[in-house]
């Protein structure tokens, strides 16, 4: 899905899919964040979109944030 989403908008460079273990979403958040900042570090990206979906029975929901130079936009 995320090369989809990535292919769609035109978005270029590496994509990355985490699962990270828990259920905590700030948890998932943070895990996304510090592969963002990685990404960055290493020179494979200027900015990160960082996409959390969470599918639960009370209804799914989604949030994004924008990394860009190891600051969250």
């Amino acid at each position: 899905m995320a090369g989809y989403v990535a292919a769609r908008w035109g978005l270029h460079g590496p994509v990355v899919c985490l699962s990270p273990p828990g259920h905590a979403a700030n948890a998932a958040r943070q895990a996304g964040v510090d592969q963002a900042a990685l990404l960055i570090a290493d020179g494979d990206a200027d900015q990160v979109l960082v996409v959390l979906v969470e599918q639960a029975s009370q209804g799914d929901t989604a949030v994004a944030v924008l990394v860009s130079g190891g600051d969250v936009l």
